[in-house]
């Protein structure tokens, strides 16, 4: 239940029937604690067996090649151009090649068949 229905549905309910309704809550907060707790005894156990810490086990473990920042898609040249707009002639057609084909009445497969539009 979200909690804005769970608040709205909290406003029907009568004092005592919010008092069980808290008390339950409470209940479920220690249960989910305790469970937690378990957890991490047995996690920081292992982690003390093998001699690790939780540095260690999150830590980059192959050094990346590529720059910081770098992109891992290679860069594709434009193949289509009008005035300063640039495309590839992959992925959605941008909107200047939507205002094209419209304008003169063809689809996005007859615009990339336009020679005037294609870069050489």
């Amino acid at each position: 239940m979200g909690i804005v229905k769970g608040i709205m549905a909290a406003k029907k309910l009568s004092v005592p029937e919010l008092q069980a309704l808290i008390r339950d809550a409470k209940s479920e907060i220690e249960k989910r604690h305790k469970r937690l707790d378990r957890v991490k005894v047995k996690i920081d156990t292992i982690l003390k067996n093998e001699g690790v810490t939780l540095d260690d086990l999150y830590a980059t473990r192959i050094p990346s090649k590529r720059p910081a920042g770098a992109s891992r898609k290679r860069k594709v040249k434009p193949v289509y151009k009008s005035g300063k707009n640039t495309w590839t002639g992959r992925g959605r057609s941008p909107g200047w090649v939507v205002k094209i084909c419209e304008k003169e009445g063809v689809d996005v497969t007859k615009f990339k068949t336009l020679s005037q539009y294609k870069i050489q």
